[in-house]
């Protein structure tokens, strides 16, 4: 394999099986063909490891199975396929995608085209909303602990008929797909694991940022997320704000202070800690008692708690060359 300009594609996964051969199906289609897919299979149920194995051995691109023993979720496993991974760029695609045959070259440009650049993403459309933006990069009001999703909810042909696109938008953080250096993951480390999910992106982010590296959206390259749908007895509101369930309100709870923490001006940490954190922590929680999710309701309150005593990681080490 020729590791110049080698591309790894990093797809943690759980229980998605579907959709990851879904998502490989459309990578062997891609134009860029010096790629190696790692699977990284979250000790799924449903057989994930050994479906993906037989279907692509010995196929003309390189699929790798990371199988690990417990789910260490997005970020626990994506640094275990960054320990795997031999491309001078990565790529970290959520399961639930399709890539278009152009999208691998299209970010590649991006360096090409800015030199100190760090980090570029798609923009993702959102297939099961209408083909809307789900986003198109982001920031973060630190007065308020909420992010800013850029031109999201917004179907891009509209998007072209109200402003003139340009080829590149600032970012300081980006969801489900991204590609940098491996020189940036050496001088990062890697995902912090103490987020487990939610944030964990936009802590990736800000980190590259701090680094002084230039970060970018590409309006040409495009990917599509098939993302989840509402179940039937399930909050639409709930579902929204992605707290479906009493373990991903924790985290969501949690890690909004933990992200508040590490990356927040002092005075707005002071704000923060004052008057919003306990705002979020009663307002979510009685939406949650409204909906008759008790268990929801009680699992924002500990991560409330939660995020009040965890410390913080900067110096994080995953172990690559």
């Amino acid at each position: 394999m020729n590791n110049k300009n080698l591309v790894s594609i990093i797809i943690p996964t759980y229980n998605r099986v579907d959709d990851v051969i879904k998502l490989i199906d459309s990578l062997f289609l891609s134009e860029y063909r010096n790629i190696e897919i790692i699977v990284v299979d979250n000790n799924s149920m449903d057989n994930t490891t050994n479906i993906i194995n037989s279907m692509y051995l010995n196929r003309e691109l390189p699929v790798k199975v990371i199988t690990l023993d417990r789910n260490l979720m997005a970020a626990g496993g994506r640094n275990a396929g960054i320990k795997h991974a031999e491309g001078e760029y990565l790529l970290f695609i959520d399961s639930d995608n399709i890539v278009p045959s152009n999208m691998i070259n299209l970010l590649l440009n991006g360096f090409i085209d800015n030199p100190d650049l760090g980090f570029i993403a798609p923009v993702t459309i959102n297939v099961n909303k209408g083909n809307t933006i789900f986003t198109m990069g982001g920031f973060y009001n630190f007065l308020t602990s909420m992010p800013i999703n850029i031109y999201g909810g917004i179907k891009m042909e509209e998007l072209e008929n109200k402003i003139n696109i340009k080829e590149y938008y600032s970012t300081k953080l980006c969801q489900n797909a991204f590609l940098v250096t491996k020189e940036v993951i050496k001088k990062i480390g890697g995902f912090d694991e103490i987020y487990y999910i939610y944030y964990e992106e936009a802590d990736f982010g800000f980190r590259i940022n701090k680094l002084g590296y230039k970060m970018y959206i590409s309006s040409k390259a495009i990917i599509y997320h098939h993302h989840t749908m509402n179940k039937k007895n399930e909050s639409k509101k709930l579902r929204d704000w992605g707290i479906q369930s009493p373990d991903v309100a924790y985290h969501l709870s949690k890690n909004r202070t933990i992200f508040m923490k590490k990356f927040a001006p002092w005075y707005c940490k002071i704000l923060f800690f004052l008057f919003f954190v306990h705002v979020f922590c009663i307002y979510y929680s009685l939406i949650a008692v409204i909906n008759k999710r008790i268990d929801i309701a009680m699992a924002i309150i500990k991560g409330y708690f939660s995020g009040f005593f965890l410390k913080v990681n900067y110096n994080i080490k995953i172990g690559i060359t």
